[in-house]
């Protein structure tokens, strides 16, 4: 999964899908919250460790850093409970059983 983003002009909300075997890429479900400089990771579904559920975690919009967080599970983006604090170009580690821990960042637009 490819998400979010800059691409020289505008934060992105766009993501694509790859596939290893076939070498390409697909357009997929639109974010809810254009982001770049945010975490990203996968998180199993525990009755099904396969599952494709995706997390998308804070970030930066252009203007602010973003406290929001969304998950893609079954090709649509549902927006979940805001993070307490805002934070950007931090590191999210899956802790297991839906539990994620936000390590560093930045908390304002200027990185500091």
């Amino acid at each position: 999964l490819i998400a979010g983003g800059w691409d020289g002009t505008s934060v992105l909300a766009t993501s694509e899908n790859y596939s290893a075997s076939a070498g390409t890429l697909s357009a997929g479900a639109t974010m809810n919250v254009a982001r770049r400089d945010f975490g990203l990771i996968h998180s199993p579904a525990a009755t099904d460790p396969f599952a494709e559920t995706w997390i998308a975690l804070g970030g930066f919009d252009g203007t602010n850093p973003l406290a929001s967080v969304e998950a893609l599970s079954v090709g649509i983006w549902m927006g979940k409970a805001n993070m307490p604090t805002a934070r950007r170009g931090n590191s999210y580690v899956s802790m297991g059983g839906g539990n994620v821990l936000a390590v560093g960042g930045w908390t304002t637009a200027t990185g500091t």
